[in-house]
């Protein structure tokens, strides 16, 4: 779930247990912005934690046209 903060460009992912049973969690902020008035993008750094095992850190990155 995302929360978007006070300036709408940015928001948070809380810390939360997926469906699968891995450990999820934000790093930093996350950002929406534009690109040249046709894409929107939300991006934001992250770990997966797979239930027993080592963290991934990772870059997710959603566009919307």
């Amino acid at each position: 779930m995302a929360i978007v903060q006070e300036n709408p460009r940015f928001f948070d992912i809380a810390e939360q247990i997926t469906l699968g049973g891995h450990y999820f969690k934000g790093l930093g902020k996350g950002t929406f912005y534009t690109t040249d008035n046709t894409d929107t993008l939300m991006t934001i750094k992250y770990t997966l934690t797979p239930f027993g095992g080592s963290p991934d850190t990772c870059d997710m990155i959603l566009r919307k046209r």
